[in-house]
């Protein structure tokens, strides 16, 4: 892995508190090199932009023997159609909330692994996912290059080049494809054929989930349903029951956790071993990452 995905995975799991540049999460974007990372994992790549990089590359693998991370249990194995037909009934249903002008997207990332739980708090701008404000474990932090650079550039950019994966608006967003195949063509712009298709996906549920359009859910659940080898299990995070939707990442096995009352992801893992010892407990999770997200009209 190169170091630059490394800067970036790290960012997106909670390792480091620097955002990386713009020019770093461009390079992510555009695929990996000859070899292989995440933003997420990634997904997110700007706080939630990086997601999109990460989720695609990182599974990162550990000792087969580590137990769960705290408050972690999964349960059985489900049927993958039976699964994914609940989360399709589901997603229509879902409602983009009202967007104040000059608002907001606040993310809340959660780290609930070894060595103990971290939380990174972020604040885009809704138009392109611009950061412009960033805590970790409650306290106010800046980076390299600082916040207001990373903005300006991303800004410019956006300018210049339009909305795209990286830098989303919620209209460019609401007029995405909803038609699988025709997405998938969007979401595989520019992307070596070694980066899953699925990657992608989780991607943008890491990166804007709440901004997605019910149609656009449904469709990155269908390219999620149909791609090869994908598994479904039951596993219940903090006491609460979500559907893991298992599928081969870049570097390994990775998880993409959903409610199954509402179709939105809320949560990534990528596993300790792509060995699998069986339906009933099934491999367990090197990494576990929470997320919630609001859309807010003012910064803290």
């Amino acid at each position: 892995m190169s170091d630059d995905l490394r800067a970036v995975r790290d960012f997106m799991n909670g390792r480091v508190a620097t955002v990386p540049s713009p020019r770093l999460r461009n390079r992510v974007l555009a695929g990996p090199r000859p070899r292989r990372r995440w933003y997420l994992w990634a997904v997110p790549l700007t706080a939630a932009a990086v997601a999109l990089a990460t989720i695609a590359a990182v599974g990162l693998l550990a000792r087969h023997d580590e137990p769960p991370p705290a408050g972690f249990t999964r349960g059985p194995e489900l049927d993958v159609a039976a699964v994914f037909a609940e989360l399709e009934a589901a997603a229509p249903k879902t409602r983009v909330p009202r967007l104040p002008a000059g608002g907001y997207l606040y993310s809340r990332r959660e780290t609930v692994d070894e060595p103990g739980p971290r939380v990174f708090e972020y604040w885009e701008e809704l138009n392109g996912l611009v950061p412009v404000k960033q805590r970790v474990d409650g306290q106010d932090v800046d980076s390299r290059p600082s916040i207001a650079e990373i903005a300006r550039s991303a800004r410019e950019r956006l300018a210049q080049e339009g909305p795209d994966l990286l830098h989303p608006t919620p209209a460019w967003l609401a007029a995405l494809p909803t038609d699988p195949d025709r997405l998938v063509a969007v979401l595989r712009a520019g992307v070596p054929e070694s980066d899953p298709t699925a990657s992608r996906c989780a991607a943008v549920f890491s990166l804007a989930d709440p901004l997605l359009p019910g149609p656009l859910r449904l469709a990155l659940l269908k390219i999620l349903a149909a791609t090869p080898g994908v598994r479904a299990s039951e596993v219940t995070i903090g006491g609460k029951r979500q559907y893991a939707v298992r599928y081969a990442g870049v570097s390994g096995p990775t998880e993409l956790f959903f409610d199954p009352a509402t179709a939105h992801a809320v949560g990534y893992a990528a596993l300790l071993s792509q060995s699998d010892p069986g339906p009933s407990a099934g491999p367990q999770p090197d990494s576990v990452r929470l997320w919630t997200f609001k859309v807010v009209s003012k910064l803290p």
